[in-house]
Order: C-alpha cells, then sequence, then structure tokens
C-alpha cells in the first residue's frame, strides 16, 4: 500500500518539477495516462501548447475590468499578493481563513497569494461569473463541499474538461502552492507547521464525524490534538530540517490512518512500512520521552 503511494508520489513531484504546473494537474494527467509519467508530460506539454495556440475565447468585459482592478502595476498579467489582499477583502475572505487556500486552489494559483490572468479569466467564465457576489458565494459553497463532502467536481483553468476534487486534493495543492522559486523541492517546517494547524483539524472533524458523536469520541478527539502538538515540539525541538512533498502528503496519512485510528498507543504504526523516516524519530521520540500510553 505505502510503497504505491511514495511511487506515485514521486511521479507526481517529477512531473510538477519538469512542467512547473501543480500536484493537482500532475495527479490528473497521470490518472489519464496509467501512471506512464512520459506520456503524461508528453500531453501536458501537447496540450499547453494547443491552448496557447487556440485560445480564442472573447472574456465577458465586466469579467476583465475586475480583473484588472487587481492587476499588479508592472505585470498585466498577474495579480500578485497586494491585489490579492484586496481581492479577497472585496470576496469577504480574511487570508488567513482556509476559504482563501480553497480559493488558490480553484484558481489553480502556481503561487500562493498570486494569481494568473490566463487562469483567472478562464475559470470565472466556465461558470459565468462576473462579479464579486457571485464569485463570493460560490467559493463559499465549493469550501464548504470540499470540507464537508467527499468529492466535488471542478472545472479545470488548463483545459475545456472538468475533475473531480476532494479536500485531499486541497491539501496536496498547499505544498506546491508554498513554493517560492523554481526547482525548489522542501518548505521550512515552521511555514509547514502553520498549514498543517490550518488543515489538519478539518480532516479530523471529517473522520471523527463519520464514526458518529459519543463520549469516547471526545476523549479520542482531545488525544489525538495532543498527539498533533507533540508533532509540532518534536519538529521544533529536535527536527529543526525543511520537509520535503513527500513528508507533506503522507502526514495526512499518517494523521488519518495512524494518530486518529489510535492516537493512545499508535499500535497501527509500522516501522517497517514506507513512511518517510521522520516518522519513525517522532514515534522514537514519544517513546523517549514516554509520552505514549
Amino acid at each position: 500500500m505505502f510503497s504505491r503511494s511514495n511511487k506515485g508520489i514521486k511521479q507526481q513531484q517529477e512531473f510538477v518539477e519538469i512542467t512547473q504546473s501543480s500536484s493537482i494537474i500532475a495527479a490528473s494527467y497521470l490518472k489519464n495516462n496509467n501512471n506512464n509519467l512520459e506520456r503524461a508530460i508528453q500531453q501536458y506539454f501537447e496540450n499547453t501548447k494547443k491552448s496557447q495556440s487556440q485560445d480564442n475565447t472573447k472574456y465577458d468585459p465586466k469579467l476583465i475590468k475586475l480583473y484588472e482592478s487587481y492587476q499588479d502595476s508592472e505585470n498585466n498579467q498577474l495579480i500578485s499578493i497586494e491585489g490579492t489582499i484586496q481581492y479577497l477583502e472585496d470576496l469577504h475572505i480574511e487570508p488567513e481563513d482556509l476559504e482563501s487556500l480553497t480559493l488558490a486552489y480553484l484558481l489553480n494559483s502556481t503561487k500562493i497569494g498570486e494569481f494568473e490572468k490566463p487562469k483567472f479569466l478562464k475559470f470565472w467564465t466556465s461558470y459565468k461569473i462576473n462579479d464579486l457576489k457571485k464569485m463570493s458565494k460560490f467559493i463559499k459553497d465549493i469550501h464548504h463541499k470540499l470540507i464537508t463532502d467527499d468529492t466535488v467536481e471542478i472545472k479545470s483553468t488548463d483545459s475545456d474538461g472538468a475533475s473531480t476534487a476532494s479536500f485531499k486534493n486541497v491539501y496536496e495543492y498547499t505544498f506546491s502552492g508554498l513554493l517560492e522559486v523554481a526547482n525548489q523541492n522542501k518548505i521550512d517546517y515552521v511555514l509547514c507547521t502553520e498549514y498543517w494547524k490550518l488543515l489538519i483539524p478539518i480532516l479530523i472533524n471529517r473522520e471523527l464525524k463519520q464514526e458518529g458523536q459519543d463520549s469516547t469520541i471526545d476523549e479520542r478527539e482531545s488525544l489525538i490534538y495532543t498527539r498533533l502538538n507533540q508533532w509540532y515540539e518534536f519538529l521544533d525541538i529536535e527536527y529543526k530540517q525543511h520537509v520535503s512533498h513527500d513528508k507533506w502528503t503522507m502526514f495526512y496519512l499518517f494523521v488519518k490512518d495512524i494518530i486518529i485510528t489510535d492516537p493512545s498507543t499508535l499500535k497501527d504504526y509500522d516501522e517497517m512500512a514506507a513512511w518517510p523516516s521522520v516518522f519513525d524519530e517522532y514515534v522514537n521520540y514519544l517513546r523517549e520521552n514516554e509520552l505514549l500510553q
């Protein structure tokens, strides 16, 4: 199970590094090409070239004007951080709110805090939305579905089709969206911690809700958050290293399959499975400090 996940993660990472796209696009192209990395990359560049040469879409002047009100003064193909902050304010979304991350995911932002003109125009055009009020309602509706339902269908900014998205996709996108420069493949653990504290509670709520409500769940939830806080302490005290895409992605599974399942003893954790070594170090940290029951 885990070896297959690792292979898929590495393929996605290589796809992203070569195409400078996102993990969402990587997953879609790999799936469409039966996980053949070479064919997936070839198809991506063929589609990109075709899109650039044939995109004669006539965009709504009202939508274009809206975009231009936020565009960067020195680069009209981009809404940079200043424009994004104003855009979020006009949408009544706080920059630190998870809805802002959902918006970045929907518009397939190469970098969180920035929006590219072609993607912005194409996405909102595909839904026939051209004003802030409708955008705000759309974002809130999709955000609610992503954090409460298993999947939701969204239209792509890179093709004329649609794809099935889930909260896990938003989680995986976040890593690529936080990368600052080309060829960067790791993120500072402090920044990762900030986003884990934003994202992981959604995962916990989803998993526990599926089990139903009772007193044992309340007790377990408290211990789950204790384990998470111990993870953050371990990173800050012992680990102090940057986090790779593989570790970021596998942490989602570690929380879902190990911590949430049994936060008391982490009994399902198998050191012989293909977990990143940092999880071995974390579990040993708990044992050495007599923090496991």
